[in-house]
This record gives C-alpha cells, structure tokens and sequence, in this order.
C-alpha cells in the first residue's frame, strides 16, 4: 500500500485509503472491509475479463442501476490504471456514441438490466466490446478476494486522470470531463481551506449517516460515494435502485435513521407533500437542496426544526465552497473566499460569478472555461429547473425565432419542472383568443425542432407556451436586446398560470 490514512490531508488517494481503513474496519452497515473487499473482487474480475487486450485498453465505460457497483468499478478500474466513463443509460444513442468516442473507451461495462440498451448503443459503434459484471451481492458478500493494491504513491498519482463525467446534453451532445485523482480529493484539501463561521460543509458530514438522492453517475453522487465517505467517515445511505418514489424516501430516511440529506428540490418537494414527509424532514439535522432554488412554501415549513443549506457546483469545476450562515439566510450563498471567485455587474441588479485563477488558491481551484459570449443580457440564460437538469436557452431562442412571424423568443422556467416559451410577434402580427391555436399550429415545428436538441426533461411542451400583448411589449436596453430578466418579471402572473392551470 503506497499510501494509508497516515497521509497528509490534500495527498491522500482514496483506493489505498479505503484499504487502509479496511484492516481495522469499524462497524458499518456496509463495512470499508467489505466495500474493500468488492473493489477486489471486481479488480480481479476486470483483469481476468480484459485479458490478454487489457494493457491496450486505457478507458473503460459502465451503465447500470442506482447502486454501488458505480464506486466499487470506479476504484478497481483506479486500481487498474484505467480511467472510467460513466456514461448515461438515459443519453441518446448519438450521445452515448460521442462520450465513448472521445473518451477512446473500448470496452462498455453493464449490469444484467441493461443488456439490450447498452447492446443496442455498441452494436452501432465499430471497436467496442461489452462485459456484463456480476450482481453487486456477488462482490460484496462473496469470499475473500486476493488482495489487489494499488501502487503507486500520491506524488506519483496525484495528476493521473481517472474518472470521467459528463455534462447534461440538455442543449446539444454532452462533454466529458476527466478528473484526476487531485480533483477527487477536493473534499480532503477542504480541511486545509480557512472559513469565517463556526461550522463548515465537512463538519455537517463529518461522522454523519446522509441520505443522498443523486445517481452516483453523476459528480455529486460519486462524491458522496467516494470522497465523503472516505474523506470525512460519513456513511452514505442511498435509496433502492429503481423507481424511487417520495413514499419510499420516506421509508429510506425513517429506517436508515439518516441525519441529514442531500436531495434536489423537486424531490424534496415530493416529499414534503406525502402524508409522514413533514415530520420525516423535520427530524433530520441537516437538509442540503442543490440543481435548483427550493420553494419558499417548503423552506419555511422546515427552518426552524433542521439546517437548510444550499449547495452548488458543476461538473466542470467541482463543488463550490459556501459558508454555513444563519438559518434566515437559508436562500442565498456566500462562497469561501478562497474559491477565487469575483462578481462582476452585469445590470444594476445582476453579477455574474466568474473564477479568477490565483497561485495562493491554487490547491482548491479546479478547471475552468471561458463563457463563450459574455454580451450584456446573455450571461444569464441558464435555465436551472427543480429536478436538477438545467438547459442554455440561448441556442433554442435561435431555432424558434426563424419563424418568419416571430420578434421574440425567451425560454425560462428557473425553478419549475418544464421550461416555457415566451413568443413576441412582430409589429404586423396580432393574436387573439380565436387565432391563438392556429398560431401555436403555425410554430409548433419550429419548437419541435428546438426541441429535437434537448434532452426529455427539459422539452417545452405545448401547455407552457406564452403569447405576448402587444400593448405590453418587452422591455428591451438601447440597443434594442430584450432584458431578459425584466421580461419575465412583466409577464411573471401570465407564467404562473401556464403552470397553474
């Protein structure tokens, strides 16, 4: 073992520390012995599998349902030297071609449920195999596995790539993004990072059982999986790997005897209404809403009885460091000073968060990339809806408005489950009760077509689509771009009863 629990907080890699926690083992429900001994038994099973091609093979994929098979592949491809996609199931077939195409990977890992989606995406794909792995059971409650270390010290490491996200697609095809190990450890660095209150995100975590809705696909799920656990000895309970419904989060939470909570605000909402969910989430200690704003009605229900915090990140840059404020102030962030990041105005009441790269903070800044277009009006046309799946409107705006009828196209929708449309016509165009179906006829493909883009979630259907009043124009800057924001606030009663109705 190259590097052990001994190591200091930044340098740490979790493979190794896993193993290291795994000789002395303190209870768990499941135990670090035991998710130690899975990863073994699947770095044994991959290496046999892969074979005499494995030295060949530098990028593996995996699909599979909501459980730990995520983690335990991901540390035995780590303990492998391969780096790991985790690839949507619910992607497009052109999606998932793209992520496995420019990622190289060669080989795409399933579970048994998802034979004939993964099969039907590779046999379209020329050079790609696919393995389908053994229940999770197999590996961990099965026998002891031979021992599989992982080698390699943490000045060796730190830099290697390893695990492979990628972005929504929402709004085109989805961009993978590596992380190293030095990027899987931003939680372990944390330690090291000064703060202005008493209490810090890792001191919530710390020794706590948490409840976490989000697919360990994604970052956020994988974070809690590996470096939460790892890092900050939290045990993480998660829900049965299908069809989760409110009723059962409710169940999960009660019977698991969670502490806190990390959910979307949708989910959260869903379980607010059921008939125990109230009182099972006033009985945590700490509820986090992240991918979203969390309704106000719900929010107030629950301050008072558990700690409501917002959490923030993205795939592309990581976890966003907040400050643990006051309860009243449950609704708004303040970033740790040492993120590096600056608001610049971009009206009189709106900034826009960008990252400054400092040397000084350098242990905790991750990667960035440049807006593409930071035009007054066009920094703020990301959609973040409740469910936790956001979309650029920007790109779709484009595709309605050329239809040859149309002024103004604004896609919105900031907090709600569906995004809306809001269509200006031009000067010569009017639209009354009577000609409002025949107008909606007349543009529908050009929505269809935008729609052709996106991903289910974040369709715009027929329901939430707005004609403007001519007597009520949009307000537009002097020259002539549409305040977006101001626009929405206008017609913000109209839009409610899109929803409403």
């Amino acid at each position: 073992m190259a590097d052990g629990a001994e190591a200091k907080f930044g340098e740490r890699l979790i493979s190794t520390l896993i193993d290291a926690y795994a000789a002395n083992d303190p209870t768990r429900d499941i135990s670090y012995r035991q998710f130690s001994n899975a990863i073994n038994h699947a770095a044994r099973w991959l290496k046999d599998q892969l074979g005499a091609k494995g030295n060949r093979v530098e990028t593996l994929a995996y699909a599979g349902p909501k459980d730990l098979r995520y983690p335990i592949i991901a540390v035995a491809a780590h303990k492998l030297g391969k780096k790991i996609l985790f690839c949507s199931p619910f992607a497009t077939v052109e999606s998932q071609h793209h992520l496995l195409s420019s990622t190289k990977a060669s080989v795409y890992l399933h579970a048994r449920e998802l034979r004939p989606l993964i099969r039907s995406v590779v046999s379209q794909s020329s050079g790609i195999s696919t393995l389908e792995v053994p229940e999770q059971s197999k590996w961990l409650f099965g026998n002891i596995a031979p021992y599989y270390p992982y080698i390699k010290t943490w000045e060796e490491a730190y830099a290697d790539p390893w695990i492979i996200f990628h972005t929504s697609g929402t709004t085109g095809l989805p961009k993978p993004i590596i992380y190293t190990n030095w990027m899987m450890s931003t939680f372990d660095r944390a330690e090291l990072m000064l703060h202005d209150y008493d209490e810090t995100m890792c001191d919530q975590f710390r020794n706590k059982r948490f409840y976490v809705s989000m697919a360990m696909l994604h970052f956020v799920g994988m974070t809690a999986a590996l470096q939460w656990t790892t890092f900050l000895n939290m045990v993480l309970v998660i829900a049965p790997p299908m069809n989760n419904t409110a009723n059962q989060t409710v169940q999960v939470l009660q019977e698991s005897k969670a502490e806190g909570a990390v959910m979307v605000p949708s989910h959260i909402t869903d379980v607010f209404r059921t008939l125990s969910g109230l009182e099972t989430l006033r009985r945590l200690g700490y509820l986090y809403f992240a991918g979203a704003p969390l309704s106000k009605v719900v929010a107030e229900k629950l301050v008072g009885y558990v700690k409501v915090q917002p959490a923030m990140g993205t795939t592309e840059a990581g976890a966003y460091w907040i400050e643990i404020r006051n309860e009243d102030d449950w609704d708004y962030y303040q970033f740790r000073a040492r993120n590096g990041m600056v608001m610049l105005p971009r009206t009189d009441t709106l900034c826009e968060l960008v990252f400054k790269r400092q040397s000084q903070f350098a242990r905790w800044q991750q990667i960035f990339h440049l807006h593409p277009h930071l035009d007054d009006g066009r920094a703020d046309d990301l959609v973040n809806l409740a469910h936790g799946e956001s979309l650029y409107a920007t790109p779709l705006e484009t595709v309605v408005q050329e239809h040859p009828d149309i002024q103004t196209v604004i896609i919105g929708g900031e907090g709600r489950k569906r995004p809306f449309v809001m269509i200006e016509f031009g000067e010569k165009t009017s639209v009354s009760e009577k000609s409002k179906e025949a107008k909606l006829e007349s543009i529908w493909p050009y929505i269809e077509q935008a729609n052709g883009k996106c991903a289910d979630v974040v369709k715009i259907s027929r329901e939430h689509v707005l004609f403007t009043n001519p007597a009520q124009p949009l307000p537009r800057t002097v020259k002539n771009t549409v305040l977006r924001t101001s626009a929405i606030a206008l017609y913000e009663s109209e839009i409610d009863s899109l929803y409403n109705s």
